[in-house]
């Protein structure tokens, strides 16, 4: 039989909450819906419990339970549809969010991962179309403005993306990935103080946001600031030692400006033993042990396999070119 519906807000429509793991809220909500309604319809809300603790079996159990007893609860439907995607089911996902939308289709949960799910397929149209509904149902939510933007660039270009990500910081100001954003698309249009702004509002709310850091690097060794990128550079390293993006492109630094091969070299090691396909690294690598150490046939071999790798590199195919005459050369004199 259908049970009324909760009469407190359904944590499932709370799930920018429940990421952050603010998982007091489901509990509370639990022991309302147990006060108000019994065990039964408690059930809807038990399995995000079960999921805190990773017993996803427990958690299908329960899904089931709550769909049997509230067969039009929209909200377990929409619980349980994200389950099958952690199961891999996507097809069965997508039609019990759809199921879930038709039944409420302001269900902003339910959209707004209906719409994820889009944009990962690569149904971008119909992705975009879905964040709006989303963002129409709950207005209030600066995730879905930062969400719809990512597709809504490419759908509809950058500055309406640019507007989304601007309402997401007027309501959460505190985004360090959202003034990222803002700031790439500011470089996209060479506005280079623009995007240095961005940047920098993103280190006010985060100071080792890695992005950040990374691209404001970057920037200032294009603007010929070295002592400020380098010091951009090393906050990165000792903030995220183990991304191998942040090490390639402090090495590529301390390489090209610097002069510090030795110390580029240790760096590229890292990051090719972090991300051995990575490759920037190899290229860059290749190029300290083709004109430092002379190892023109090591050089090569990372060439051959950064080439593989990006068939469509001219760049890698062309000095691949010019090494394999050196080395043949070498090997005819030899």
């Amino acid at each position: 039989r259908p049970l009324p519906d909760l009469d407190i807000p359904s944590p499932m429509s709370r799930m920018a909450d429940m990421r952050r793991g603010d998982w007091r809220d489901g509990e509370r909500a639990w022991h309302a819906a147990v006060a108000l309604h019994g065990e039964e319809e408690a059930a809807i809300v038990q399995n995000y419990l079960t999921c805190k603790v990773g017993d996803f079996r427990q958690a299908e159990r329960l899904y089931k339970g709550a769909m049997f007893l509230s067969p039009q609860s929209s909200d377990a439907m929409c619980g349980y549809a994200t389950l099958m995607l952690h199961n891999h089911d996507t097809t069965g996902a997508i039609a019990l969010y759809e199921a879930a939308i038709a039944l409420e289709p302001s269900h902003t949960a339910a959209l707004s991962r209906y719409a994820l799910l889009l944009q990962q397929r690569g149904n971008l149209t119909a992705a975009s179309g879905a964040f709006a509904r989303a963002i129409a149902a709950d207005p209030s939510d600066a995730l879905l403005y930062e969400n719809s933007a990512r597709v809504a660039e490419r759908v509809e270009g950058p500055d309406h993306a640019a507007r989304l990500y601007k309402r997401a910081v007027e309501m959460q100001p505190d985004r360090p990935t959202v003034w990222c954003e803002l700031g790439r698309l500011r470089h996209t249009k060479h506005d280079v103080l623009g995007a240095i702004d961005m940047y920098e509002r993103a280190l006010d709310y985060d100071p080792t946001c890695i992005n950040a850091l990374n691209l404001m690097g970057l920037l200032s060794t294009h603007s010929g600031s070295n002592d400020a990128a380098e010091g951009y550079f090393q906050r990165a390293v000792r903030a995220a030692p183990d991304h191998h993006g942040v090490l390639c492109n402090y090495a590529g630094f301390l390489q090209s400006v610097r002069s510090d091969h030795d110390s580029a070299e240790h760096l590229y090691r890292q990051s090719l033993l972090l991300q051995p396909d990575h490759v920037p690294s190899l290229c860059s690598y290749s190029t300290i042990l083709i004109d430092v150490h002379e190892r023109v046939a090591d050089g090569a071999a990372m060439l051959e396999r950064a080439h593989e790798l990006r068939p469509d590199i001219e760049a890698v195919r062309d000095r691949l070119t010019v090494v394999k005459s050196r080395l043949g050369d070498a090997r005819g004199r030899g």
